[in-house]
C-alpha cells in the first residue's frame, strides 16, 4: 500500500500547529474540509496520513484515497520533481473516528521528522545544483578561457560548496539529536 504524509498547506508562512484543515465530529464519523499541498506521490497514494485540527488540537488522520470528497491535483515543486508532489483537496469527506492516529504529541513528533526529511531533500537538491554547475563553469568559455577561471565565479562556486556542506552537517546533527530524543522517549540506552 502506497501512503503519503500530508501536513503542508498552501499558504504563506505555514504553521503546522495552526492547521486550516479541520475534522469535525458527526455521529461517529469525522468530516474533513481543507487542502494539503506538496504531498509526495499524491497521485499514486492509496492512503493519506494527514494533519488536521480536531477540537482545536492537531492530530493525524488516515484517509483512503478512494474516499468520496477526496480530490488530487498536480502541484509540481521546483527541485523535487521526482517526489511527484500534488495537492489534495478534502471536501466534506467522512471517515470513521477510528481513523485518528495517536495523540497530539505524536503529531508533533511527525512534524519534527518531516522537517528533517525536507532538510534532507534540500541537501540533495543543492548537491544536484553543485554537480551541474561545476562541469558547466569548466566547459563554458568567455574571453578565451573557461568562466570558472574568473575569480568571482570560482568564489561563488566555492560558497555554494561551503553552504552545502554546512547544510549537510546540520541535517546530520539534527537527525542524530532526533534519534537520541526518540531513544530517551522509548527508555532505550543512547
Amino acid at each position: 500500500v502506497v501512503a503519503a504524509l500530508a501536513i503542508q498547506e498552501p499558504q504563506p508562512l505555514f504553521d503546522p500547529y495552526a492547521l486550516r484543515t479541520t475534522a469535525t465530529r458527526s455521529s461517529g464519523s469525522l468530516v474533513i474540509k481543507g487542502v494539503k499541498a506538496l504531498v509526495p506521490q499524491a497521485s499514486s497514494a492509496e492512503l493519506f496520513v494527514i494533519g488536521v485540527m480536531v477540537e482545536e488540537e492537531p492530530r493525524l488522520l488516515v484517509i483512503p484515497a478512494a474516499t468520496p470528497g477526496v480530490r488530487v491535483e498536480d502541484d509540481p515543486a521546483m527541485g523535487i520533481r521526482a517526489a511527484g508532489t500534488g495537492r489534495v483537496l478534502f471536501e466534506d469527506c467522512a471517515v470513521p473516528e477510528e481513523n485518528l492516529l495517536g495523540m497530539s504529541e505524536d503529531y508533533r513528533d511527525v512534524v519534527r521528522r518531516a522537517r528533517l526529511a525536507w532538510a534532507a531533500c534540500a541537501v540533495g537538491t543543492s548537491q544536484a545544483v553543485l554537480d551541474q554547475v561545476v562541469p558547466y563553469v569548466k566547459d563554458r568559455t568567455a574571453f578565451g578561457e573557461p568562466i570558472g577561471y574568473r575569480q568571482a565565479v570560482a568564489f561563488t562556486i566555492s560558497n555554494i560548496a561551503i553552504e552545502l556542506e554546512a547544510l549537510r552537517l546540520v541535517t546530520w546533527r539534527a537527525a542524530a539529536r532526533l534519534d537520541e530524543l526518540g531513544a530517551r522517549h522509548l527508555d532505550r540506552p543512547v
